[in-house]
């Protein structure tokens, strides 16, 4: 039963880890996101933030008490890029953000 026997979770980042964008943590979340840490939990950072890069938001998130590795972060960047890999679309036109376009682009620091 309950949570308590959940040891994979998936987390939103705005709204679950932090309150907006200046990434001040949700009250009492960088507490429970340690305890899990400490038990072994699998967890994975969900986003479709395109202004950051996995990096730079993994930097953003520990200054915010929440340590994880860019590879923990799931976002709709990278599932942008294995769909345009998928359906062999090398070429597009991006209206976006810088990181948008690093992660696109294999360029470092997506």
């Amino acid at each position: 039963g309950g949570i308590e026997g959940i040891r994979h979770w998936l987390l939103d980042v705005e709204g679950t880890l932090v309150l907006d964008k200046d990434y001040a943590p949700v009250p009492g979340a960088p507490a429970w996101f340690a305890a899990l840490r400490a038990r072994g939990d699998a967890l994975r950072i969900l986003t479709n933030n395109t202004t950051l890069t996995r990096e730079e938001l993994a930097s953003a998130l520990a200054r915010a008490g929440f340590p994880v590795d860019p590879a923990e972060i799931v976002s709709g960047q990278a599932r942008l890029l294995d769909i345009l890999r998928e359906r062999n679309l090398n070429e597009c036109a991006l209206l976006g953000s810088d990181a948008l376009a690093a992660t696109l682009t294999g360029s470092p620091g997506s």
